[in-house]
């Protein structure tokens, strides 16, 4: 028994392509690297483990995210090439992204700069508008889902969750909720709810990853993680990572703001505000539309008490100084006091 268990799972065959070494694997299935042999493109071959495609959910995602994909052509986005089946095996073949995702680079590495984080997201923005332009949602926007190639370049992959116009709507069955680190409130409450702005939230939650060094949002269970999205207040980002610029913090507020009407609305307005702090310009964020930072309002009442200390103190010492119940005298009557030395 032992040994059957330590024997390697061979490659599956796939017509049309070489498969060349495995790149990861997940509960649904294991993505290969593998060559396209009529063209000699190297690419991703996604595959579906036996079982979990007879039970037909993840085939249509998968068909989904092929489908999806094949709709869309920007840089930033992953290519999709060719889907098929092939005795009882399905299969997605996608562009090949030379690099790490994200998420893999940001546990190697740690926090970015300020500088790097905008070299990567202001791309990141085009390729949302792209997709939002084309009526496409992402839905389940993270650093795993980000790959970076060879030049540094983001590009977005997974859209197995992704929702267009004309697609039926899904349902949070079978885990198609997202991830709850970087997943907007809406989303958790009503996953058919998701927007553009959904997406908007998700790229800032992953954006306060990459510079504050933890998503905004943590706890030891789901249900504790997502508690935290729905009802608590957003860390504050200035805490988190003294060197950010003021600007910089602004926008992650903005992304972040629970109601979807106060976020930005569409992809392009947050790329606008991040190349204005590229360019050390203002942003277009009004800090009074802004939900408060964890501790905020403590710290205000706070700072109002302390305020309202310092003016009693004041006016008290005003009225002892100039007693004002003070009877005034006669012109030319010098006072008790006077009169005493």
């Amino acid at each position: 028994m032992a040994a059957s268990l330590s024997q390697p799972v061979p490659w599956p065959e796939i017509p049309g392509y070489r498969i060349e070494g495995v790149l990861g694997r997940g509960s649904a299935g294991v993505v290969y690297r593998a060559v396209q042999v009529a063209v000699d493109r190297p690419v991703a071959l996604k595959v579906l483990h036996a079982d979990v495609a007879a039970r037909g959910r993840s085939v249509r995602r998968l068909q989904r995210e092929a489908r999806t994909t094949a709709r869309l052509a920007h840089p930033g986005i992953v290519t999709a090439i060719d889907m098929g089946e092939c005795a009882g095996t399905w299969w997605y073949a996608m562009e090949l992204v030379d690099g790490p995702s994200l998420a893999e680079k940001l546990q190697r590495e740690g926090p970015m700069s300020e500088r790097d984080a905008l070299r990567l997201f202001i791309p990141l923005c085009e390729a949302l508008e792209h997709a939002a332009d084309a009526g496409v949602i992402h839905r389940d926007l993270k650093p795993g889902n980000i790959l970076v190639d060879s030049s540094g370049r983001g590009r977005i992959v997974d859209l197995g969750l992704a929702l267009a116009e004309d697609d039926p709507s899904l349902t949070a069955q079978g885990g198609m909720l997202g991830t709850p680190h970087y997943i907007s409130p809406e989303q958790a409450r009503n996953p058919t709810a998701a927007d553009v702005r959904s997406d908007i939230w998700s790229l800032g939650a992953t954006l306060f990853h990459c510079l504050c060094a933890r998503p905004p949002f943590a706890g030891e269970s789901v249900a504790a993680i997502l508690s935290g999205v729905l009802y608590a207040p957003i860390p504050d980002p200035a805490e988190l990572a003294p060197k950010l610029s003021r600007n910089m913090a602004l926008v992650l507020r903005k992304c972040l703001a629970r109601d979807p009407a106060r976020r930005y609305q569409h992809p392009r307005e947050l790329r606008e505000d991040l190349e204005s702090i590229r360019e050390r310009r203002g942003v277009s964020v009004e800090r009074r539309s802004l939900d408060p930072l964890a501790g905020e309002r403590e710290r205000t009442r706070t700072r109002w008490i302390a305020v309202g200390s310092v003016a009693a103190g004041v006016g008290l010492a005003a009225l002892i100084v100039l007693r004002p119940w003070r009877a005034s005298e006669p012109a030319g009557v010098e006072s008790v006091a006077s009169v005493a030395f």
